[in-house]
C-alpha cells in the first residue's frame, strides 16, 4: 500500500489501513536525489530554478514566501535553528534589503544574497549557502515537528520483535533521535540493535558521495 503522507502521520495512516502494528519501520530522513537535481522544485543552490523547497507540491507555504515575507528577525531565528548557522543575522538584513529592491525569486538570487553576506567560499568546502537553504527547506516542510511526531508515536506502533530505523543527515535530525531511542531504551521495553550509530563505509561513500554524512541508528521492540 502505498500512501502520500508526511512522517509525522504514521499513526494515523496505519490506523486507516487496519495495521494495528508494524514489523519494521525505516525513516530515511534524507533528500531524494531526483528532487535534489530537478532546478524547478528549488532545492538546491547549484540550479537556478523558483525558490519553492515544498517536498509535497499541495502545500501552500514556499520558501520564497518566507524569503520575502518573515521579518529579518524571524529569518534569522530560521537559519539560525535550522541550517545552524552563525552569521544568520547578517544574511538575514541582506535578504530584508534586497527584497525592498524586488521580491527574490529563484535560488541563483537567493544565493549570491548569501554569497554578498559570507562571500562566495568558506573554508572547510561547504559552499555559504548551504545552511540558509537547508534551513529554508526543514522550515517550508516542517521536517523537525514531522521527526518529533514519527519519534513520540512509531516505537509504540511496532509489533514485539519490531525494528525501528531511522537514516539522518545532519546532526539537527540525529540528535532528536539518539535522544529517544536512549530515552526509550531507559524505560524498558526496548533494546538497541547497534551499540554504536553506523555508518556508511569509505567504499559506499566512493560510489555514493551523499551517503558520506549517514546515520543510521535502531530499536527493536521487546517481547511482551
Amino acid at each position: 500500500v502505498l500512501e502520500r503522507a508526511d512522517f509525522g502521520e504514521v499513526a494515523n495512516v496505519m490506523k486507516h489501513h487496519g495495521f494495528d502494528g508494524a514489523d519494521a519501520m525505516l525513516a530515511d530522513l534524507g533528500m531524494s536525489s531526483y528532487a535534489l537535481d530537478d532546478p524547478q522544485r528549488g532545492f538546491s543552490f547549484r540550479l537556478d530554478g523558483p525558490l519553492d523547497m515544498r517536498m509535497d507540491s499541495r502545500n501552500a507555504i514556499r520558501a520564497r514566501d518566507i524569503v520575502n515575507e518573515e521579518s529579518a528577525e524571524e529569518l534569522a531565528r530560521i537559519i539560525y535553528t535550522y541550517g545552524e548557522e552563525r552569521a544568520s543575522r547578517r544574511i538575514a538584513r541582506m535578504i530584508v534589503e534586497a527584497r525592498r529592491r524586488s521580491p527574490i525569486e529563484t535560488t541563483g538570487e537567493l544565493r549570491a544574497i548569501v554569497e554578498r553576506a559570507l562571500g562566495a567560499h568558506r573554508r572547510g568546502g561547504a559552499h555559504p549557502a548551504t545552511r540558509t537553504f537547508q534551513a529554508l527547506r526543514i522550515a517550508v516542510n516542517h521536517e523537525m515537528e514531522s521527526l518529533a511526531a514519527l519519534l513520540r508515536d512509531g516505537p509504540a506502533r511496532l509489533n514485539p520483535g519490531g525494528r525501528m530505523l531511522v537514516i539522518s543527515y545532519h546532526s539537527l535530525e540525529d540528535r532528536p533521535v539518539k535522544e529517544r531511542f536512549r530515552e526509550l531504551l531507559r524505560a524498558g521495553g526496548y533494546a538497541a540493535i547497534a551499540r554504536k550509530v553506523i555508518k556508511p563505509s569509505a567504499a559506499e561513500t566512493s560510489r555514493n558521495s551523499r551517503a558520506r554524512s549517514a546515520k543510521i541508528r535502531c530499536i527493536e521492540r521487546s517481547a511482551p
